[in-house]
């Protein structure tokens, strides 16, 4: 609950979760303000979920957002997922709001906003996902708020709007949708026992949904991706961000799912410096923030030593240490996290289809693939029979290493 009888300065709520609270108004966030003051406070709730939160059984005055309530104050509510919340009714007067109530909040010069948000599945008697009214405990002083470039279920009609002398008023402006957001997991309540159970929820993306410990990729792309005001900050999610900022509690955040394909990559140059080091060149199709993964052939193909690079760059330079004359490695370049394929350097296996590392393409190299057909790569000397770099040894090796059959080391 957030109350401040000041009416100087402003005031801010970022970053935050509201899950499952109960109160008998404002049960994920109270703004509430005294009657007898000035409005010319504004608060700010900014990249906060507001999930499965709900009024106390039982009470009889319980009637303003389950979600959010403001009262008195404007507020301006920007890239936050406020679902599933719910005033139930229990015999209340004037349930408004499911999701976010105003009452005599904002005013025509300064109006409430909501902007790039995601506001669906909350419930109410008036307003199931907001409603809009003047406080009956103050003196009648309508409401003014702007909605824009948020996806609302059902649009002004789950919208309420309260008519009486002053009537309130709601600007519906530009960028507003209403569409399924495609969350990762959406939440659901259990309405005999009022349990409600979180979900996930980061949007559905063709090219990356982070899932709590990498990028997944879905069948599905959620229409709240880059559905932001065009004006909005979009620069702290991933680099593969359309240029423009995704709806809801993860938009502008690390965690905001992406809208386009991986960074594609050109003119990789690998330049030994005779002194230890050597330097990695490549350019990228967009800014990344780059880094490369290496390690010795001998070491089962594994790329132990990390180095990366600061800021985001499409021409990227990076000098790897500790690096052994006359020994081989492999090398995998990564871009905002999307490893390239790997290669190896200085010679490329060390000839292309000698399995056994012989000097020769032959026979022998046929016979030790087919001995580990079909077995983990990462097993042992298993990673040798993967030739294609495929992660896995199947028949592919072996025509692999059938069309470099009778090559040898100069």
């Amino acid at each position: 609950m957030l109350y401040d009888p000041s009416s100087e300065g402003s005031k801010e709520v970022t970053g935050c979760t509201f899950v499952q609270n109960i109160a008998h108004s404002g049960a994920g966030i109270d703004i509430r303000k005294d009657s007898d003051e000035e409005r010319d406070l504004r608060v700010l709730v900014q990249n906060c979920l507001l999930a499965g939160n709900s009024d106390k059984a039982g009470m009889d005055v319980g009637f303003r957002g389950a979600g959010i309530a403001v009262t008195g104050y404007s507020a301006d509510i920007i890239n936050c997922t406020i679902v599933d919340n719910v005033l139930f009714y229990d015999g209340q007067w004037y349930p408004v709001g499911g999701g976010i109530s105003f009452f005599s909040s904002g005013t025509t010069e300064a109006p409430s906003t909501i902007l790039n948000c995601i506001i669906r599945g909350n419930e109410a008697e008036f307003g199931n996902q907001i409603g809009i009214a003047t406080d009956p405990g103050a003196a009648p002083s309508a409401s003014y708020v702007v909605v824009q470039f948020t996806d609302v279920a059902q649009g002004q009609n789950d919208i309420y709007v309260q008519t009486m002398d002053p009537p309130s008023i709601l600007s519906l402006q530009d960028g507003n949708i209403d569409s399924d957001p495609e969350f990762a997991l959406p939440g659901s309540w259990n309405k005999i026992t009022r349990v409600f159970t979180r979900g996930d929820y980061h949007l559905k993306s063709l090219f990356g949904r982070w899932n709590g410990s990498g990028w997944a990729m879905d069948g599905e792309m959620s229409p709240c991706i880059d559905a932001g005001s065009p004006e909005s900050e979009y620069s702290l999610e991933p680099q593969n961000n359309g240029e423009r900022v995704n709806l809801g509690f993860y938009g502008n955040t690390a965690e905001a799912s992406k809208s386009t394909t991986a960074p594609v990559i050109s003119n990789i140059i690998v330049t030994d410096n005779g002194d230890g080091t050597a330097t990695v060149g490549w350019t990228t199709s967009v800014s990344t923030q780059g880094r490369v993964d290496y390690g010795l052939v001998s070491m089962a193909g594994s790329t132990p030593n990390t180095i990366s690079q600061e800021g985001y760059l499409t021409s990227h330079s990076i000098v790897l240490t500790g690096i052994t004359a006359g020994a081989n490695y492999k090398i995998v370049i990564v871009n905002d996290g999307s490893p390239s394929p790997a290669f190896y350097w200085p010679l490329p296996w060390p000839i292309e289809g000698d399995a056994n590392q012989d000097c020769r393409v032959n026979i022998l190299d046929l016979i030790f693939i087919r001995n580990k057909l079909n077995q983990p790569v990462g097993t042992g000397d298993n990673w040798k029979a993967d030739l294609n770099i495929d992660a896995r040894i199947n028949i592919l090796d072996l025509i692999y290493v059938r069309g470099k059959l009778n090559t040898s080391c100069p």
